[in-house]
């Protein structure tokens, strides 16, 4: 019976194995032009005023980012909500084969936010990079803001980024702090807190990399949320308070 037993265990085991396999390789090779869309959305204001650029999932199983910029698109579409003051782009699918089919890279196994150029005047390493280097080079925006998820609490877990708040100059601590209060405050426990952080270690190809060498302002976005830590109508609430709480402070909504 024992024998019986692990012997079924194996076989699903390996089967699991298999099916992942299969479904990876065949993920990497879709030649589909539709993964190579990236679409920005551009809504102006009455005043002018500060341009922010806000990104959505470039990582596909980090969906939490691209589902909320997707809500927002509809209520500014509605007009339920309305930019008094500049403009605000949004771009809520970076990589939309990624959030389509749950992988981090887009197909061919390439890793978005690893595929920024190195040097300025530098390639892209995909088109999807491309795509997102030209509306940043065409708009200017004061800031960007890029949305992206960790697989556990930072207060829990130093190895992990989740529930941070990542600035790349000291002119953003202020309008940080704002956003982990208003956060904060709907988080009981306090090991679930949110944290800004101001000190954080490059990684040549990533977004951030390129908006420091740019000298781009650039906050990164850390929900908790990977493997499903949390529910992701949790973490599309707490990325609508951080992005309702910087559009007030810089004016842009009432």
């Amino acid at each position: 019976m024992t024998d019986n037993l692990l012997f079924i265990l194996l076989v699903l085991v390996l089967s699991y194995f298999a099916i992942e396999t299969i479904s990876t390789t065949s993920y990497y090779f879709i030649n589909n032009k539709k993964c190579n869309i990236v679409e920005k959305f551009e809504y102006n204001g009455i005043y002018t005023g500060k341009t922010i650029l806000i990104i959505g999932s470039v990582h596909g199983n980090e969906p939490a980012g691209h589902y909320t910029l997707k809500k927002l698109k509809g209520k500014l579409d509605r007009k339920e909500i309305s930019i008094i003051n500049g403009k605000l782009i949004l771009i809520p699918s970076p990589n939309p084969c990624g959030v389509q089919y749950n992988y981090r890279e887009i197909p061919g196994g390439h890793d978005i936010n690893r595929g920024f150029p190195y040097v300025k005047d530098g390639t892209s390493r995909t088109e999807n990079n491309q795509k997102i280097v030209d509306y940043i080079t065409e708009s200017q925006p004061d800031l960007v803001i890029d949305f992206h998820e960790a697989y556990y609490f930072h207060k829990m877990n130093r190895d992990s980024w989740g529930s941070t708040i990542i600035i790349n100059e000291p002119k953003y601590k202020k309008i940080a702090l704002k956003c982990t209060s208003a956060l904060n405050k709907t988080i009981t426990n306090k090991k679930k807190h949110w944290s800004v952080i101001s000190h954080f270690d490059q990684i040549p190809g990533s977004l951030r990399s390129y908006c420091n060498m740019m000298k781009q302002g650039y906050i990164l976005i850390e929900t908790t949320g990977q493997r499903n830590v949390q529910k992701i109508d949790r973490r599309v609430e707490e990325n609508t308070i951080i992005i309702n709480t910087i559009l007030k402070q810089s004016k842009m909504i009432v």
